[in-house]
């Protein structure tokens, strides 16, 4: 893998982890897959990223948690978001440790739980609590999924220009069916 993005990555370690705490810390999955898939490849060190990961995903729930106090009872458009989601309010003030656990797991979900414990002013050190093994399973499973995939990458790679062929050809089929079905329905009107 060389591209200019990537060896600047590898001339600023530092930002490119800061930038890594930044990325769990706002977003989540989707961040930890790819530094995992790149630290299989060597861009980098296993352990730095591990507790880089950790400690971004849980100072980021601490973010959000915050976030999530402070839009209490305004107007803005966040607080109308986690307002959504009150049918979670009895699973989190009755069965906070498991409804943590799964909302780590569940794509899209665990920021707004997040946020509606701050609403609901939830002891932030109970959170921290039941949060600390979720965040560790979800780095384990995710990271290793990001991992593994960093490692069939390099056994696959000779492949991907057939897949990018046959990608190509399935959307120029595409576009000549779409273009085929607009003259047909236009000569109907």
């Amino acid at each position: 893998m060389e591209t200019l993005l990537f060896q600047y990555l590898l001339l600023w370690k530092p930002l490119s982890y800061f930038l890594i705490f930044i990325g769990l810390a706002l977003e989540g999955d989707t961040v930890l897959f790819i530094v995992s898939f790149l630290t299989y490849h060597g861009f980098f060190d296993v352990g730095k990223s591990f507790l880089i990961a950790f400690s971004g995903a849980i100072i980021g729930d601490i973010f959000w948690y915050w976030l999530g106090r402070r839009i209490n009872n305004s107007s803005s458009f966040i607080n109308k978001l986690t307002n959504r989601i009150k049918f979670a309010d009895d699973h989190l003030i009755n069965r906070l440790p498991h409804t943590i656990f799964v909302s780590k797991f569940v794509y899209g979900i665990h920021h707004l739980i997040i946020l509606r414990a701050g609403a609901l002013n939830i002891d932030l050190k109970k959170l921290i609590k039941y949060n600390l093994l979720p965040t560790l399973l979800w780095i384990l499973l995710i990271g290793g999924l990001g991992y593994l995939f960093g490692a069939s990458f390099t056994l696959i790679k000779k492949y991907v220009r057939f897949i990018e062929i046959g990608l190509l050809i399935a959307l120029i089929i595409f576009f000549i069916i779409e273009r085929f079905i607009k003259k047909r329905s236009e000569k109907k009107l």
